[in-house]
This record gives structure tokens, C-alpha cells and sequence, in this order.
């Protein structure tokens, strides 16, 4: 199975529910993402791997139209529906892969894409491609998950990622993120970071996660929060729920050539 058919087989099981999720709702953390991009009334935006076009909609009230892209057919018929039920006029979507984006050079002011970059297996060519159809003076968003600067714990969280989401390739470190977009061609690249409180259980549920992985995951938590070894999820209690620390990060650049 390759990557795309992985992703394909994840996000159509998450397609129904995947907006409802408590992190990817939260008016609070979009709000956060939309204070650190700047949008234009006039821009022209795309949105890669949009999933069911959350960020779309969010973005979608001040600038002139977005285009929201994603591979999965479940996850585009499930955006329309909740854009027809919005009342937006001016997102639209289309299916296609981020690694070859069916569009022009330079037709874009801004090109957003959130929670992607740990799906792709090769992130730098879709970077690429979101260059190369910005117009110069285009800017570019990237939010994503990041992992823990020490490697070797970095190894272990993408570890417990991949577990309970095949589909999940790598987790950047801050400054490989940053570094990542830069080496794609973009100027002035920046991030912000910021923790979020995630409940295992939930987060689990959401992928369907197989027993076997669940247990793993869980265990190791468990003992982490017993001073076992560290997982490099931050786990911690709050009343009987068991959470743990994502981190978010927003990087942004500017095309300038």
C-alpha cells in the first residue's frame, strides 16, 4: 500500500466526524492559527489537504474565494455538505495530490495547508508545489504538529503517532519545520508554537485505532505517568481523563522570486 492509498483508507473512516474533533473545532485554536496569517480581502487562497475544509470556512470570510484540495473523496463530500449548511458561496473544491497540484504557476496570493505535511511522504516536493503557484508576493501557512527536539524521543513519538495512524509519516522538529519551508524557496520564514491538550481516548477513537496499537499506546502513556520512560507525548491526569501535549505550530513565509 502506498502512501496516498494509506491516507485514502484513514481520512475516509474519519471523513463524518473528522470537524467535530473537540482539537480541530475549537473556535479558540483557529482563532489562534487565523491571528498568525495575514489575509487580504482580495487574496485568492488555496487550501492543501483540506480535509472537510475547516480551516477553508474559517479563512473563507476574509478573503475573496478559497479553493479547498484534499485526496479524499469521503472527506470533499463531507466538506461540501457542511459548506452548503455554512451558507459560504466562495469555497470550492477539488480533489487532487499535493505533490502535483492541478493548477498553473502563479495563480495564488496565499496557500494555506494545516495538520498535512506529517501525511506526505515527501513534504519538500509538496512545498514545492505550493511555490511554484503563488504569485511573487505570495505568502504561505503551514501548521502542523511538531515533535520533541531530542531525536531520539522525536523517533519515539513519531513511533506512537505512526501507531495509531499509519497514515502518519513524520513530525518535523520546530526548526526543521521552519527549515523545511525555507529550503522550498520562501523568505522571511517564521513559526509560533503553542500546546494543546489532547484526550488519549478521544484521540484514539478517531482513527480506530486497532486494539493491539491502542493497548501499546496506552500502556506506554501509563507508565510514563508513572515515571516509566518517556514517550515524548507529555501525558498527564486531569480528574480520571488521561491527556497529553500536542504541539501546533504556525510557520509562515512570503514568495519573493
Amino acid at each position: 500500500m502506498n502512501q496516498h492509498d494509506k491516507v485514502q483508507e484513514q481520512f475516509n473512516k474519519q471523513a463524518a466526524i473528522f470537524s467535530q474533533q473537540p482539537t480541530i473545532a475549537n473556535p479558540d485554536y483557529t482563532q489562534w492559527m487565523l491571528d498568525h496569517i495575514e489575509l487580504k480581502p482580495e487574496d485568492k487562497a488555496l487550501d492543501v489537504a483540506a480535509g472537510t475544509g475547516h480551516f477553508s470556512r474559517a479563512i473563507a470570510p476574509y478573503v475573496r474565494q478559497v479553493t479547498a484540495l484534499d485526496l479524499t473523496k469521503a472527506m470533499i463530500e463531507q466538506g461540501k455538505l457542511e459548506t452548503q449548511k455554512a451558507g459560504l458561496t466562495t469555497v470550492h473544491f477539488e480533489q487532487g495530490t499535493a505533490e502535483n497540484l492541478p493548477f498553473p504557476d502563479a495563480v495564488f496570493d496565499l496557500v494555506v495547508t494545516r495538520f498535512s505535511l506529517h501525511h506526505f511522504e515527501k513534504p519538500s516536493e509538496a512545498l514545492l508545489e505550493m511555490h511554484r503557484v503563488l504569485k511573487v508576493g505570495g505568502r504561505i501557512a503551514v501548521i502542523d504538529l511538531v515533535s520533541p527536539d531530542n531525536l531520539e524521543l522525536a523517533e519515539t513519538y513519531n513511533h506512537f503517532e505512526r501507531l495509531r495512524d499509519p497514515s502518519h509519516t513524520t513530525a518535523f522538529a520546530p526548526q526543521a519545520l521552519i527549515n523545511i519551508v525555507a529550503e522550498a524557496g520562501f523568505d522571511e520564514v517564521h513559526g509560533t508554537a503553542r500546546d494543546i491538550e489532547v484526550d488519549l481516548t478521544r484521540w484514539l477513537n478517531l482513527t480506530q485505532t486497532p486494539p493491539e496499537a491502542r493497548k501499546l499506546i496506552q500502556d506506554n502513556v501509563g507508565a510514563e505517568l508513572r515515571d516509566g520512560n518517556m514517550t515524548g507525548m507529555r501525558p498527564f491526569r486531569h480528574d480520571n481523563t488521561v491527556m497529553f501535549l500536542h504541539r501546533w505550530m504556525v510557520v509562515t513565509g512570503i514568495k519573493k522570486s
